[in-house]
Order: C-alpha cells, then structure tokens, then sequence
C-alpha cells in the first residue's frame, strides 16, 4: 500500500495520476517531514495544493484503516477500469485527496480520521416516511408523503452517502423529487458533527402525464416558500434546495445533532477540470472551457451560500460560527433542537412534523 501511495503522490506532482494506464486530471504537491527536516518533495510550482505529512507512519497507518474499510463497504467505483486490488486502492486513494479542502492537505490527520468515520457513521439505515396531508392544498388535493432514503454513493462523490428526498402520494406516485444532500458524519471532541459537502438536484423525466401533472403543480406550489422573504438578496434561490435543505437540518436537530460544516470548495476538483481543459488543442474551446469552470465554481458557491442564508432566515435555530466572507471554503453552523419555528407556514409545518417525530 506505501509503494501505491509514493507512485501517487510522484504522479500527482506531475499533472495527473495513472490508474489502469489512464490518465486522471489529478494534481497536487507532496511534502513529507521527519524529525522536522524535510525528507520527501514532490513540487510543481503550477500545483494549487500542497499536501503536508508531519507524521509520516501516522498518516500511512491511517489510509490503511481507511482502504480497508472502502474495501468492505465496497461501494462502486468505474465500471471501466480493470477491477484489480492495485486500481481500486489507486482510486480511492486518489479520491481522498480530490475530496480535500486546503487546510485538509495542511492537516491530514484528522481529515483522514474524519473521512474514516464518514464511512462508519450514516444519518439513518432505514428509509423514513412523514404524512404531510394536504401541503400544496388547493393546487393538490391528494394527502402528500415525504419518503427519505440513505443512499451509499460511488467512491468518485463527495462523500460515502447522501440522503433522497421525494414527495409521493398515498399510492406511491411521485409528485417531486427533492435535490439530494451528500453528508458525512464524524464525532469531533465529543460532539458529532455533520458535513455537507453538495445540494444537487437531478431532473428525472416523469414516467408517465399524471407524474408530470403532479410535479408542475407542487413545483408552483413551492413558490409559496417566498412568503414574508423581504431580502432581495437571497431571493434568487431554488425553492426545492431550500426544501431539502430545511428538511436535512431538521432531520439533524430531530437526532440531535447541533453542528454542522457546508464545505464550499474543493480545489482539486476545480483543479481537474482546468487540467482537463488545457488539454484541447483548440483555443477557443480551451478558453471557453476555462471560462465555464469558473462559472460551475461561482454558481456553485454563491448557490449553496444563498440557499443555506436563506434556510437560515426562515428557520430559528440556525446560527453561523464564523465569518462568511472569509476564504476557508468552509461555513461553521450550530443548530438548537428547541428553536425550529419558521416564518413560513409550509415550511413550519414540514420541519415541525420532522423534530416531533
């Protein structure tokens, strides 16, 4: 396993890191110190990370601990890589570091701890149904359930699960699915606390007229949610993600889980897209293509900023920790179980029937 991890870490210093003989857009430096003096380096000066290993054993021991457990968890990887010990080991080694914020490459340690306990620890094991009657009355008549569902995710994710949200009717109709959260979980000086890392939603074409009737009304019937927002500010938000995010942290107050960090940036897999970029030989599609990884990066951030100030101004109980402006990629939360009302009365209505459950 320390012969793969050097063979990755030399790779990576180059541009890109070769798994079944392919070439993936992974880049990033590599100091290892012993004693205090410097006793590995793997630099590129074009690299936009650095990964810093003071405890050299540690941090082996630690990736072992963790490629054992993916192991057993055996989530799915790429169905078109050559399914041996040496490219799976080389995938998800590689994808710890894809999913790592700058200050995880200056402190390894306890980023490996954590993403070993994201691997341990899930929201819920089995899925979790709400009766929440007549929520979109009088655009749908018909009683509405919220169906949430822990879903073991492909080891190329943010994060080993994610949690699925869909509005159904009593008949197991779908009326909307809800953008999906990918979480992980870790106990930190004795307080869990709970990481999110993506609010995505992914159309899904309805199966047949009356899905798509059903969706149509429950998606202008959403619109509700901008009742009594004044800030304009954070009106230019999707309806949908401010559901699913207000149904999550009401699902974490409901466990009692009073921490949470929203993770707004991940270098490498910025990073990758700008490598695969420079790559095209044209440049006017280089140029565009670099441009478009700006904007996926920008809409990405203010999006998930916007939605969880929004969530913020219509819940009590969600408090910021630090300072939003400040470039860590990181927002700080803390979340009171007791403090859930809402300003808005379907959102009151869907988060109280959560925490009381």
């Amino acid at each position: 396993m320390k012969n793969i991890f050097n063979k990755i870490i030399e790779e990576a210093s180059n541009g890109a890191i070769f798994i079944d003989n392919t070439s993936w857009p992974i880049s990033f430096n590599t100091i290892i110190y012993e004693n205090g003096k410097i006793k590995k380096s793997y630099f590129n000066e074009n690299n936009i990370a650095t990964l810093v290993i003071q405890n050299e054993e540690g941090f082996i021991k630690l990736v072992k601990i963790y490629i054992e457990k993916e192991m057993k968890l055996n989530r799915k990887t790429a169905n078109f890589l050559d399914n041996t010990e040496e490219n799976r080991m080389k995938l998800l080694i590689s994808y710890l570091f894809v999913n790592a914020t700058i200050m995880d490459f200056e402190n390894p340690i306890p980023y490996l701890k954590r993403r070993i306990s994201f691997l341990d620890n899930k929201l819920m094991d089995k899925e979790y149904n709400v009766s929440l009657g007549k929520i979109f009355s009088p655009k749908i008549e018909e009683d509405i359930y919220l169906k949430i569902e822990n879903i073991t995710q492909d080891v190329r994710m943010e994060t080993p699960y994610r949690i699925e949200l869909k509005l159904v009717t009593k008949e197991n109709i779908q009326v909307l699915k809800l953008p999906t959260i990918s979480y992980g979980l870790t106990e930190e000086n004795g307080i869990t606390t709970c990481y999110i890392y993506s609010i995505l939603n992914k159309e899904e074409k309805p199966k047949d007229e009356e899905e798509e009737r059903l969706r149509k009304k429950a998606s202008r019937a959403l619109y509700k949610l901008n009742e009594f927002v004044t800030d304009d500010d954070i009106k230019d938000v999707s309806m949908s993600s401010v559901l699913s995010l207000s149904i999550f942290i009401s699902l974490l107050k409901q466990k009692n889980i009073s921490n949470m960090n929203i993770i707004l940036y991940l270098p490498l897999r910025y990073y990758s897209r700008e490598l695969a970029a420079s790559q095209i030989e044209n440049e006017e599609r280089r140029n565009s293509l670099w441009e478009r990884n700006e904007k996926i990066q920008t809409n990405l951030t203010e999006k998930m900023l916007t939605t969880i100030k929004r969530v913020a101004y219509q819940i009590e109980g969600i408090e910021f920790k630090n300072d939003l402006l400040l470039d860590n990629g990181i927002i700080e939360i803390s979340l009171t179980k007791e403090k859930n009302q809402s300003n808005n009365p379907l959102l009151n209505m869907v988060t109280s029937k959560i925490t009381k459950k």
